[in-house]
């Protein structure tokens, strides 16, 4: 409604609103990545959530959620752009079964950052962990927080808990994951954070730390501090593997379509 609006409201010719139709407008130095926002991005963002819900709610009513094949999602249990409560509350709560499985990267929890991190970051998961859930649970944290290791605490439907201990350990800057950071290595050319990343003598965005005053440049200092690579991407590389050998391992499903493919198969030479 509102982005309608603002579109209506763009075709007049006042330079004022020249930029209306804009819900952000930044520098553009990512080469995979728009930093500027047009509205009409939100408005079908939007719509296209809607019909998901509508149609999840459908499928939920009917039955037809039960016939859903196993979902698995990385979420960052912060995230301004994409939160946990809304992947938790509106597609995974209406779940049923083990081989759904939501796994959250938690915050860095060691004691140097508890003084400024900010309580909902643990609300999300104390909520899940608490509440019935009728799907696994997996949590990437550091369960001491004395310590930088990460492990990985599985939680079953059935109330059942697992820790795993990941071999990995938090870095000593990141307090936090967030969307842009889970499928890029540490040491991307573009994202990474590691030291030393970068291609062709450019240093990756991940590593640009620049200190100054807010306006000093066009680029926000703020926009440079957010993760943009993973340190535990081999936990999803992890999970990526077994569930593909898996999915080989299965035999064949009954049914025609089945029947064809293994038709198909031994007739090849």
């Amino acid at each position: 409604m509102l982005a309608s609006v603002i579109d209506a409201l763009a075709v007049l010719p006042i330079p004022l609103l020249e930029t209306a139709r804009w819900q952000e407008i930044g520098a553009e130095y990512d080469p995979y990545k728009f930093n500027s926002f047009p509205f009409n991005a939100s408005r079908q963002v939007n719509r296209a959530t809607q019909v998901l819900k509508r149609a999840l709610a459908e499928a939920r009513t009917d039955g037809r959620i039960q016939r859903l094949p196993p979902l698995l999602t990385w979420q960052s249990v912060v995230d301004s752009a994409v939160g946990a409560v809304g992947v938790a509350d509106a597609l995974y709560a209406g779940l049923q079964g083990a081989g759904h499985r939501l796994v959250l990267f938690d915050v860095n929890r060691q004691p140097a950052l508890r003084s400024v991190m900010r309580p909902g970051a643990r609300a999300v998961i104390e909520r899940l962990v608490g509440g019935p859930r009728g799907y696994t649970l997996d949590l990437v944290t550091n369960p001491d927080p004395d310590s930088a290791r990460v492990a990985v605490q599985r939680l079953a439907p059935d109330g059942g808990q697992t820790l795993r201990d990941s071999g990995l350990d938090w870095p000593s800057n990141p307090v936090s994951h967030s969307h842009l950071a889970l499928p890029f290595l540490p040491d991307d050319p573009v994202y990474g954070f590691l030291p030393g990343s970068g291609r062709g003598g450019i240093p990756s965005i991940g590593t640009w730390l620049l200190r100054g005053e807010s306006g000093a440049i066009t680029i926000g200092l703020g926009s440079l501090t957010r993760l943009r690579s993973n340190p535990f991407l081999p936990l999803i590389d992890a999970d990526v593997v077994s569930v593909v050998s898996a999915d080989f391992a299965a035999p064949l499903a009954a049914g025609p379509a089945a029947d064809r493919r293994a038709r198909s198969a031994a007739a090849r030479p």
